[in-house]
């Protein structure tokens, strides 16, 4: 089973700074792993995180993933 997770800019400078933003991070998270795992596992604190998308669908932390899906973890970003 594998997912493509996809980082918005925010955190991929603050956490993954060897992240592609062209092809994403393919994890294979195993049976039974929630979003928030895998964010875990990724060294992506989920307090960082405002918004999950699975397939651009927002999610609660607990989805469970499946195979192919496509998960976007991204922050709010202020402006005036």
């Amino acid at each position: 089973m594998s997912v493509k997770v996809f980082l918005d800019p925010v955190l991929r400078k603050k956490f993954r700074p060897d992240y592609n933003p062209d092809q994403g991070l393919v994890v294979e998270p195993g049976p039974g792993k929630t979003v928030s795992q895998i964010a875990r596992e990724l060294g992506i604190p989920l307090e960082e995180v405002t918004s999950t998308l699975v397939d651009y669908h927002v999610v609660e932390s607990n989805y469970v993933a499946k195979d192919g899906d496509a998960i976007y973890f991204m922050v709010a970003i202020g402006g005036g």
